[in-house]
């Protein structure tokens, strides 16, 4: 009877450290793909040197990434570093309880100094509009 009680134990410790183990390495691919999503979307706005127009061609950019959940990009004026640049904020989520707990990480990056770049004829166009710092948000 000793016999199988210490293995039972022993296979429910097996399972427990199974179990943390399989959700670190599950955390970590699901952090790296969000973080190449980020990559991704700070591209996609440096090619563009900011000249995104419209809240469907943010949108676009986010389907193209594969990426539906929250964001918040946002554009600010610096003098110091003499032109504009974005930053980029996306979360990457985790559940570790269904139901009970639910995590979700920011994961931040920020574009290079753009001091050259599209003119609007309209500043109505850009959906950042002309305040510093002006941000648009989803979630």
């Amino acid at each position: 009877m000793r016999e199988a009680t210490g293995g039972t134990l022993l296979m429910q410790f097996v399972i427990v450290i199974l179990f943390v183990f399989v959700f670190f390495i599950t955390s970590v691919i699901q952090y790296a793909r969000v973080y190449r999503i980020k990559g991704t979307i700070v591209d996609a706005l440096e090619r563009a040197e900011g000249g995104v127009k419209s809240i469907d061609e943010l949108n676009a950019v986010m389907h193209e990434a594969k990426y539906d959940g929250k964001y918040k990009i946002c554009k600010h004026y610096d003098s110091t570093r003499k032109g504009t640049y974005y930053t980029v904020e996306i979360y990457s989520y985790f559940t570790i309880l269904p139901r009970f707990v639910d995590l979700q990480l920011p994961v931040r990056g920020e574009t290079r100094t753009i001091d050259t770049g599209i003119f609007f004829d309209n500043s109505d166009n850009d959906i950042f509009g002309d305040g510093s710092p002006a941000c648009v948000t989803k979630g």
